[in-house]
């Protein structure tokens, strides 16, 4: 990556690790116009989704254009929850749960081929199963009261900001044996 994509692509983790910590802060804030906030949230961690993708180049990957598909859904549901004023927070809660069952599935299949290659993704799969068992939990936790589901959105952001540190750092570790040579 260049310089200036490098620094955007951190720039960009911070604002997604911090929209996590914010949502996880004002999870015993939860009130009547909590889902207007959670459409916003969702709508801001997709766009850092979108961009990250762009940054990271994903688009010359055919395989890997999924990240854009999953960015632009989460875009379109913040908009839908943003606008639509009847939307209720578990209603919110079981799409978000959804696209996180999606998103750690097909990471996952992107993740098994890579892993005879390089042991360090690993942490990645790892990484995807958290993504997959936070999206169940948010579609099967409905009663469980709406300041625990918004604590499992912020652990999603985090752990999606997780994940990226992750594989920038396997993409720099395997880059290195490579421009040795």
């Amino acid at each position: 990556m260049s310089k200036v994509r490098n620094i955007l692509f951190y720039v960009l983790l911070l604002v997604y690790l911090g929209v996590g910590i914010y949502t996880i802060v004002i999870s015993n804030q939860v009130n009547g116009t909590y889902p207007w906030r959670c459409g916003l949230l969702i709508m801001l961690s997709s766009i850092v989704h979108i961009l990250l993708y762009i940054v990271k180049q994903g688009y010359k990957y055919k395989e890997k254009g999924f990240f854009l598909v999953i960015g632009l859904i989460g875009l379109a549901l913040g908009i839908i929850f943003l606008v639509n004023k009847k939307a209720d927070i578990y209603t919110i809660c079981l799409y978000w749960g959804l696209l996180d069952i999606v998103r750690g599935s097909l990471e996952i299949k992107d993740i098994i081929p890579e892993l005879k290659n390089n042991k360090l993704e690993i942490v990645e799969l790892v990484i995807s199963i958290g993504d997959i068992v936070l999206g169940i939990l948010l579609c099967l936790r409905q009663e469980s009261g709406l300041q625990v589901h918004v604590i499992y959105i912020g652990a999603s952001f985090i752990l999606t900001c997780i994940k990226l540190i992750v594989d920038e750092i396997i993409q720099k570790r395997v880059k290195k044996p490579a421009e040795t040579e």
